[in-house]
């Protein structure tokens, strides 16, 4: 069985409102196309310890942040969603035929 595979964003997915996403973790190819990924990231330079999950189909968070109370990170956070999937399916996810 392989590993999980790893995917650094840097130069390739921006940050803003003091948030970075670092990296995405993928399910083994040989698991066959899984449409979810754990988003690693850290907030105010700080790693966060849970990842989000992403729904690579649905373009979204599958969790919310709850310490999260300024409307407009919120708004970067759920934007962020859609790039970085797409991001992640146009170079790393193989076709599904």
């Amino acid at each position: 069985m392989e590993s999980i595979r790893t995917i650094e964003f840097e130069g390739h997915i921006e940050g803003g409102h003091d948030i970075r996403f670092d990296r995405a973790l993928l399910f083994p190819l040989d698991l066959g196309y899984v449409p979810f990924a754990l988003i690693q990231f850290s907030i105010n330079g700080k790693n966060q310890t849970n990842g989000l999950r992403l729904d690579l189909d649905k373009r979204t968070f599958l969790d919310l942040l709850d310490n999260v109370d300024n409307p407009d990170m919120r708004a970067f956070i759920e934007r962020s969603a859609e790039r970085i999937a797409d991001f992640v399916q146009e170079r790393f996810v193989p076709s599904r035929r």
